[in-house]
């Protein structure tokens, strides 16, 4: 029995799943970000993690204050992202509609 070629519709609903769990991807940035200063403490490597460790460290307020600002608004840009394409993959959700 030879197996039918996907359908039009099958093919779309897999690209949907698919980017599903890319939005999911997007939506754990705050766990990357967390991670990013273990890996590069333990390894040495210089970026914004270590910077971040070795502030908090010498107690320098400023540069902690702006490091964590700096990842919440790149967390909200992640999300904003995430949540504009999974409304442009999934046409049953809208912006700006609310339920009924």
């Amino acid at each position: 029995m030879q197996v039918p070629p996907f359908s039009l519709t099958d093919q779309l609903h897999h690209l949907g799943e698919q980017l599903d769990a890319a939005v999911l991807q997007v939506l754990r940035s705050g766990q990357y970000i967390g991670g990013s200063v273990i890996a590069e403490t333990i390894f040495s490597i210089p970026g914004m993690g270590r910077l971040f460790y070795e502030a908090v460290m010498a107690r320098d307020y400023p540069t902690v204050m702006a490091l964590v600002t700096i990842g919440a608004v790149l967390t909200m840009l992640g999300n904003l992202l995430a949540d504009l394409s999974y409304a442009y993959a999934d046409p049953r959700i809208r912006v700006g509609q609310g339920t009924k």
